[in-house]
């Protein structure tokens, strides 16, 4: 999406722990300047896999009440659009605001779960906030797995309650969530010599095929829990569908295909790259127009922005993917 070769992308979990270990030296800064004052002090201090406990002792008044934790989670999913040249490996967002809500120019905010840490935050530097005493647990890879909650060394907890800070509505609490699941799967392929199987090597692949870019863009995507329910279109699924109706009309075959972005993100973008054979080219296309124009019917109301296109691509450039 972002122009370089797949094996040159960070990885989602790279991403993460980028934009955790900014974070945590942020928390270790604070800990460091104003623990003295605030009546603060940490545990996992310097912690190499960047989970984060910290405590602060109630306010006047509330010292000795039952302590409560706080907990959110310090990754982010970093995602963004596909014209947007921000590297979010080693770069920051664009914050912005008209006042009264906060976006980020052509990528995630964080507000996920960037929220929590800000209120956890507020609590700790704060000598005006009324609390009882606080344990504040800060966890990493939330968005991978849960991991740092996983892995969190709780010996030193004593709290009954937890308020968990990562909910997407003010002022609603939940007392469950759903499960996910990741699975790899492995697919045997056969990879085929282009000037064989365009002419069995009678003519060359300039003149016996084209090639075809099929794109899907526009898709609202949107959080594969907190979403699903918008039947909102996956558009791998989408491409898939278009390319399974053209393979029974032309013969082609698959140069490279790509899709989504995240594990827990519904895809909103996807494309193929394909060989036709010149004889099939036409029919080819009108067997994508075919379906883009049954698609864009049936998604018309949940993807008012979706768009299918289809293109020749050069060549040469294609077979390189």
């Amino acid at each position: 999406m972002n122009g370089r070769a797949a094996g040159d992308r960070p990885s989602l979990c790279s991403l993460l722990s980028v934009f955790e270990r900014n974070v945590y030296m942020v928390l270790r800064r604070m800990v460091r300047f104003r623990g003295g004052k605030c009546g603060i002090k940490s545990k996992n201090y310097g912690n190499a896999n960047n989970r984060f406990v910290i405590f602060k002792a109630g306010s006047s008044g509330y010292e000795d009440c039952e302590p409560v934790i706080l907990q959110g989670h310090l990754d982010m999913v970093c995602e963004k659009e596909q014209d947007c040249d921000i590297d979010m490996s080693v770069q920051s967002i664009k914050a912005c605001t008209d006042g009264k809500m906060v976006w980020a120019d052509g990528t995630t905010l964080g507000a996920d779960d960037g929220i929590a840490i800000a209120f956890i935050l507020a609590v700790l530097a704060s000598d005006t906030i009324a609390h009882p005493p606080i344990q504040a647990v800060l966890t990493s890879d939330e968005e991978i797995g849960m991991l740092g909650a996983r892995d969190l060394d709780t010996s030193d907890l004593t709290a009954k309650r937890l308020i968990n800070i990562d909910s997407e509505s003010e002022g609603i609490l939940y007392v469950s969530c759903a499960g996910g699941v990741r699975a790899e799967c492995d697919i045997p392929v056969e990879y085929e010599d282009a000037a064989g199987w365009v002419a069995d090597g009678a003519i060359d692949v300039q003149n016996g095929s084209v090639c075809f870019e099929v794109k899907i863009s526009g898709l609202a995507g949107g959080h594969s829990g907190v979403e699903i329910h918008k039947q909102h279109t996956n558009a791998i699924r989408l491409l898939a569908s278009l390319l399974s109706h053209a393979s029974g009309a032309a013969d082609f075959r698959l140069v490279s295909l790509s899709g989504g972005g995240k594990e827990n993100a519904i895809p909103k973008e996807a494309k193929a790259v394909v060989s036709v054979r010149s004889f099939d080219a036409t029919t080819f296309e009108q067997s994508i127009k075919e379906s883009e124009a049954v698609w864009m019917q049936e998604i018309r109301v949940t993807e008012p922005h979706a768009k299918i296109e289809l293109e020749k691509t050069d060549i040469p450039r294609a077979l390189q993917m």
